[in-house]
């Protein structure tokens, strides 16, 4: 691994060391002098990369508890507090959405948290680490372990919001097209936007117990006073509320995926409704048909060359004193048709009623 005495904005790419000041800002410490670097400064922020953390690692045994040492030696796992020594082992969870159009990316970034010292690791470095750092170089960075933590939540939570309002608008829409039974494809669609929803509920959701959790042992282990937990107070509600949303977009599909599952069911029964209209309409004209293609003399008008035109003329009597009879008694429309027909029927008289609420009535 090559390490590096100085980091500049140009070269996020490479592990680094910086030492904060207590003012937002933060100066470049190479790798090897870490443990010195923690030593005179308020907080040394070392960021890894999984593949390239194998030499600092090693250059920390006896200094690193060991947990934390097999911690970065793994992939980032589940997003859990874990207390160790003096320290806290996390793993953050967030999102960032790509220009472009692409599909959103879910970064987890390993943390352990020390007294005077954080350890992260993440490849490729998210952009929430990248402006973390940028902001230090520019003096408007963190200026402590808590603050700098909060930020980093806050980051990693930034682009959550735009995606749900994005989701909103266009739940929107398929709720739209179900009230005006335009489902064409819409399963599809609707359960696209589910599978995401739960893609971002299953990586986003420990968050919050997680955050929950170190706000109660970050003043346990005494990593810092309270007065500077505040970015971090302000980074757990942040998360109770794009989480919050998440579920009720979640709900929000459920309650469209039945809305349509009842469509689907009100259009079978209509289908089958009027098949069985046709059913009974056809049903004499069978019989009719049937008795006189028995094979049997005495049949009327076997003889007659005007025989099958009136058979013709009687079927099609038949099947319109059929019809006239069904629509006398209002079964040629559909079941919501007729459910339509009843809901404007009572809308007319509440509205002959002088009813304050007669324009609230809708078809469904």
């Amino acid at each position: 691994m090559t390490t590096t005495s100085a980091l500049t904005p140009s070269q996020p790419e490479a592990p680094w060391s910086v030492v904060f000041d207590t003012k937002g800002g933060a100066q470049p410490a190479p790798l090897e002098t870490a443990d010195g670097a923690a030593a005179i400064g308020p907080l040394t922020w070392v960021h890894l990369h999984p593949g390239d953390s194998d030499h600092f690692l090693l250059s920390q045994v006896g200094k690193l508890p060991s947990k934390v040492m097999e911690y970065f030696a793994q992939p980032a796992g589940q997003a859990r507090l874990v207390a160790v020594a003096d320290g806290l082992l996390m793993t953050l969870r967030g999102l960032e959405q790509p220009p472009g159009g692409l599909p959103a990316e879910l970064p987890s970034i390993q943390v352990w948290l020390g007294r005077n010292r954080v350890v992260t690791s993440a490849s490729p470095v998210p952009a929430a680490i990248r402006e973390i750092y940028s902001d230090l170089m520019a003096g408007a960075g963190p200026k402590g372990p808590a603050d700098f933590l909060g930020r980093l939540a806050l980051l990693l939570f930034r682009d959550l919001g735009p995606l749900l309002d994005d989701n909103s608008g266009a739940l929107d829409l398929l709720e739209t097209r179900i009230l005006t039974r335009e489902v064409d494809h819409l399963g599809r669609e609707l359960n696209t936007i589910r599978l995401n929803l739960l893609r971002l509920h299953r990586h986003l959701s420990p968050q919050r117990t997680l955050l929950h959790e170190l706000l109660l042992e970050y003043g346990r282990h005494r990593l810092g006073p309270e007065e500077t937990l505040s970015t971090l107070r302000e980074a757990s509600g942040w998360v109770d509320d794009r989480l919050e949303r998440l579920k009720g977009q979640r709900e929000h599909c459920g309650a469209l995926q039945e809305a349509l599952a009842d469509l689907q069911s009100q259009r079978m029964n209509n289908a089958l409704y009027l098949l069985s209209l046709y059913t009974a309409l056809f049903l004499p004209m069978g019989v009719l048909t049937g008795l006189l293609g028995i094979n049997l003399a005495g049949i009327p008008g076997e003889k007659s060359p005007w025989g099958f035109w009136i058979v013709c003329l009687l079927l099609v009597l038949f099947g319109a004193a059929g019809y006239w009879v069904f629509r006398k008694l209002g079964l040629t429309q559909p079941i919501a048709r007729k459910g339509r027909k009843r809901h404007r029927l009572g809308a007319n008289n509440s509205a002959g009623k002088g009813h304050p609420d007669h324009n609230a009535v809708e078809d469904t």
